[in-house]
């Protein structure tokens, strides 16, 4: 009875223990679980679930969770609740403009930034025309209203080539733009300040600009950012724009810009309309001038020889006060400088070439960039021109004008390849200089800094020297006269293989090209050096009005007697047989056979070493007091004379300093009659 009591007692505690339907099932032997198989119990339990709860909010971009219990047991259900709706926003599109795409309308989720409806790109519209009304110097033309872009560009209503700026343009600036990325939207941009830079150039529309921004002249405020460009962008499109218009002289060379706009400015100096009409006028009689003087050059080599003969000729370097530093005035570094003026630095030579070769449309672009001498480096600016081979070549006329050299200019810098020597090895003579080739001694800027100072890339220069044309070499004989082209259409006479009397020609034609005689001196190997001109037994030598140079020692001739010269040569004059410098300050050369007395001009205020020299009939001589000095050279070999007449005293001869070797030279006895008594030497 009491195993029986106690074994009903532990029966209920393990019952009492048991606080779930599953741990009684287990007990008794059931196995049994929930739809979710969240426990185990008999088959015969039937689970009693409560409500579905939220374990997990669902949102547009990802499901929701939700849960329920048996009442009876811990078993549970599981179920996932649907994503939410997405909460629609609209994107609201634009349409496009004629210089920028517009989008069509779409929609994203403000929850979860999902795109609902994508915007789609549209194409730009067409432009708004507007008719630009024919000015008496423009014929009608069509812009767009919105953005400005020239449709139908107004052509000029002029009298001859001249006067039409279009004359002058380059365009491989604009072209290289077009290749770049926003391409379009470069040239759109370099249009809008071609737009403005045309009207004011001719004083159109707009008045004298007396107001100032900044202390500057504005032309025009461009505005950028409507073709979606930089500030950088913006300023790398002028850079190229001035590259490419040189005939727009009063373009300054600084800039100022805003977060939208770019000015245009003008020098101060050309800001009057007034003034830049004459400047305008004059450009265009010069052009008309040179080309008028070239005549017609058979090829581009002839073209381009003959503009930098025009060029180097009638310029020269423009310095400061100092005579060292380069002048910073806007004339010397724009096309009046060396055009106008005469006298620039090296944009103006560089501008002044491009602007020529841009009328004669001889492809070709200015470079600018560093050029490097033996003293240094500084800023440079040079050109490079496509020749009738298709071919490009290096031209640089600043450094082709050398004032100490015979015609005041040399080849060097013309028409270089890639290839080639930039220095001559000079004839027979022991002076060689080190080969450098043009790109050793000529750095150009580049592409990489949208800046004031960017550079369109440049052509590749060709490998190979430019059909084998040789400077100043040619030569050819005609009526015993022996000639060697020094220039365009220009020679030097530099034998004579006939005697007697001798008349030089101003001019000469061989092979169909009619040469101007501009130079009188020996050539050999290339280069021209002191000797004489002929061994032939000539008495007299006529020196036309185009001889521009004759070399030292040109006329060392025994049997020469007189030197005449035409009266209307620029450069020289004679006196008695006698060769001077037009105003008879410098005394050239007296001729070795002249006999007698000699009365050298009292305007002589200078000679050359060897003009009186080996003159052996020559019996007296008469000398200005004006005389700076006795030269080392002087007299030497004059064996016949015995008296000089000196318009000074004995003491002014006495004080003139002399030669070192002068006495030495002079080994016969002369008398120096003075104002106030004689000397003997």
């Amino acid at each position: 009875m009491k195993t029986k009591i106690i074994m009903t007692l532990s029966l209920i505690i393990l019952v009492l223990s048991l606080s779930s339907c599953d741990a009684l099932d287990s007990l008794l032997g059931g196995s049994g679980s929930g739809a979710s198989g969240g426990g185990s119990g008999d088959s015969s339990h039937s689970h009693t679930y409560g409500e579905w709860m939220e374990i997990k909010a669902p949102s547009c971009s990802e499901a929701g969770r939700e849960r329920r219990e048996c009442s009876g047991c811990t078993d549970r259900e599981y179920r996932d609740i649907p994503k939410t709706s997405h909460t629609a926003v609209t994107d609201e599109g634009y349409a496009s403009s004629c210089t920028e795409k517009g989008l069509s309308d779409g929609s994203h989720c403000s929850v979860c930034g999902d795109v609902l409806v994508k915007q789609e790109e549209l194409p730009l519209a067409s432009h708004t025309e507007e008719t630009i009304p024919a000015t008496d110097k423009k014929t009608e033309g069509k812009r767009c209203s919105v953005c400005g872009t020239v449709l139908v560009r107004q052509e000029w209503i002029i009298e001859n080539n001249y006067a039409s700026v279009e004359s002058y343009d380059g365009i491989y600036g604009y072209d290289y733009l077009g290749t770049m990325t926003k391409g379009e939207a470069l040239q759109r941009f370099y249009l809008d300040i071609d737009y403005a830079a045309d009207k004011f150039h001719v004083g159109e529309d707009i008045a004298e600009r007396e107001d100032k921004d900044g202390g500057e002249y504005i032309v025009e405020k461009l505005d950028y950012v409507k073709h979606g460009l930089t500030p950088g962008e913006a300023i790398a499109v002028w850079s190229v724009y001035k590259l490419d218009r040189p005939l727009y002289y009063w373009i300054a060379s600084n800039i100022l810009y805003t977060a939208r706009e770019l000015y245009l400015i003008v020098d101060e100096e050309y800001a009057d309309t007034a003034t830049r009409l004459m400047y305008n006028d004059a450009i265009y009689e010069r052009v008309e001038e040179i080309f008028e003087s070239a005549g017609a050059p058979d090829s581009s080599y002839s073209l381009t020889l003959a503009i930098n003969d025009e060029i180097v000729e009638n310029s020269s370097y423009a310095y400061m006060g100092d005579g060292i530093t380069p002048s910073n005035s806007a004339e010397a570094h724009n096309v009046l400088g060396i055009l106008l003026s005469g006298s620039g630095v090296c944009e103006s030579y560089a501008k002044s070439f491009q602007l020529l070769l841009n009328y004669a449309e001889l492809e070709n672009i200015l470079v600018t960039g560093v050029g490097i001498t033996t003293q240094g480096s500084e800023a440079h600016a040079w050109n490079m021109v496509k020749m009738d081979d298709g071919e490009w070549y290096y031209f640089d006329l600043t450094w082709n004008d050398q004032p100490s050299l015979m015609l005041g200019k040399q080849y060097n810098y013309f028409c270089i390849s890639e290839s080639e020597g930039v220095r001559w090895s000079h004839g027979d003579s022991d002076r060689v200089y080190p080969t450098v080739t043009f790109s050793d001694t000529h750095i150009p800027d580049t592409n990489e800094n949208l800046d004031i100072s960017f550079l369109y890339e440049l052509p590749e220069a060709s490998a190979n020297p430019y059909q084998n044309v040789e400077i100043c070499k040619e030569t050819f004989t005609k009526d015993g006269l022996k000639y060697v082209v020094c220039g365009y259409r220009e020679l030097q006479l530099y034998e004579i293989s006939v005697g007697g009397s001798v008349v030089i020609p101003s001019s000469v034609t061989f092979d169909g090209i009619t040469y101007k005689v501009v130079s009188i001196g020996r050539f050999a190997g290339g280069i021209y050096e002191y000797d004489y001109i002929s061994d032939r037994e000539i008495t007299e030598i006529s020196i036309p009005l185009s001889v521009e140079h004759i070399w030292y020692g040109a006329f060392n001739i025994p049997t020469l007697t007189e030197i005449l010269v035409d009266p209307d040569n620029p450069k020289y004059s004679s006196d008695g047989g006698i060769l001077y410098s037009k105003d008879y300050s410098l005394l050239e050369w007296v001729p070795q056979s002249v006999s007698g007395q000699v009365v050298i001009r009292p305007e002589v205020t200078n000679y050359e070493d060897v003009a009186i020299t080996y003159c052996p009939y020559i019996t007296s001589l008469r000398l200005p007091k004006g005389i700076p000095l006795i030269a080392e050279r002087a007299f030497a070999g004059c064996r016949g004379l015995t008296d000089i007449y000196f318009d000074g005293t004995a003491l002014e001869w006495q004080s003139l300093p002399k030669g070192e070797d002068f006495n030495a030279l002079n080994t016969q006895r002369i008398t120096v009659h003075c104002s106030d008594g004689d000397l003997y030497l």
